[in-house]
C-alpha cells in the first residue's frame, strides 16, 4: 500500500472565501505553512509553476497570484497542494482587463522533486465549495476519494440602491453622496449592517 492510500482525509473543517479559495491561517499550523510555500517554491524553482508578481506602469496594470484551494498534509508534512494561479491584466487608461485562471496539483516528492498536473478549470473551484474538510478535494484529483461536481447551494438577497437627485440633475448615493451612473456596472459588497450603500 503506497503512502497516498494510506493517507485520510483531515477532520479539520476549512473555510474558504466566495470563489472556494481556502483561507489557509485558518486550518494549517505554522510549520504547515511553511512546507506549503516550501512546495510551492520548489514547483516555481522546477519552471512547472508560474511565479507570483505585480508590474505597474502608466499604462497597465499586470499581476499573478497563487490562491490556494486544497492541502493535503500527514504529520506536519504537505503531501500534495491544489492551486489557482491567478492572472490578472488591466489597462488603465481604458478600463479593460482581463483574467486567466489555471488550477494545479502539485505533488512532493521523496527526492525533493515535485509533479505538477494542470487540472480542469471549469470544474475545481465548484468541487473545492463542496468540499468540508482538508485534504478532500486533493484525495479527489489524486483519485482517491470521488467529490461531486454539484453547484453548491448559495443564498442569495436583492438589494435596492437609494440615490437622490442634485440640484443640477446628477444622481448620487443617499448612503454616501458618490455619483451613481445609470447603467454603468458598480460592484459593492451588501452587508447586514447596511453598509457599502445598499438598503433592504
Amino acid at each position: 500500500m503506497t503512502l497516498l492510500n494510506t493517507l485520510t482525509t483531515n477532520s479539520r473543517p476549512v473555510t474558504r472565501n466566495e470563489y472556494g479559495g481556502l483561507q489557509i491561517h485558518t486550518c494549517l499550523s505554522h510549520e504547515e505553512h511553511t512546507a506549503l510555500q516550501s512546495l510551492l517554491t520548489r514547483a516555481v524553482e522546477a519552471d512547472l509553476l508560474p511565479e507570483t508578481y505585480i508590474e505597474r506602469s502608466r499604462r497597465e496594470f499586470e499581476s499573478l497570484n497563487h490562491h490556494i484551494y486544497d492541502v493535503l498534509v500527514a504529520e506536519e508534512s504537505v503531501i500534495a497542494v491544489v492551486v489557482l494561479a491567478l492572472s490578472y491584466w488591466k489597462d488603465l487608461r481604458k478600463e479593460r482587463t482581463r483574467i486567466q485562471k489555471t488550477y494545479f496539483l502539485i505533488q512532493g516528492a521523496s527526492d525533493d522533486g515535485v509533479k505538477v498536473t494542470e487540472l480542469d478549470g471549469r470544474t475545481c473551484a465548484k468541487r473545492a465549495k463542496n468540499v468540508p474538510a482538508l485534504g478532500q478535494l486533493t484525495r479527489h484529483y489524486l483519485g482517491l476519494e470521488p467529490v461531486k461536481c454539484a453547484t453548491p447551494y448559495v443564498e442569495t438577497r436583492i438589494g435596492y440602491k437609494v440615490v437622490a437627485r442634485t440640484p443640477e440633475g446628477t444622481l448620487v448615493s443617499a448612503y454616501d453622496g458618490s455619483v451613481y451612473k445609470p447603467e454603468v456596472w458598480r460592484s459593492e459588497a451588501a452587508q447586514d449592517d447596511h453598509s457599502g450603500g445598499f438598503y433592504y
